[in-house]
């Protein structure tokens, strides 16, 4: 408890609202290369049942 009360509130807030902006940032590229590697995955599937 005592280390909180070693910095103003309003600096680890800021703080924290840049690790959520740069987590939301990373969620965002992670889901778009989630949809690329899903997409592939169904042509794979699709060529697999072509043949």
């Amino acid at each position: 408890m005592d280390s909180v009360q070693h910095y103003p509130v309003g600096r680890k807030i800021d703080k924290e609202g840049e690790q959520i902006k740069t987590l939301s940032k990373q969620i965002e590229e992670l889901k778009s290369e989630l949809s690329v590697a899903i997409a592939e995955q169904e042509n794979a599937k699709r060529r697999q049942r072509a043949r």
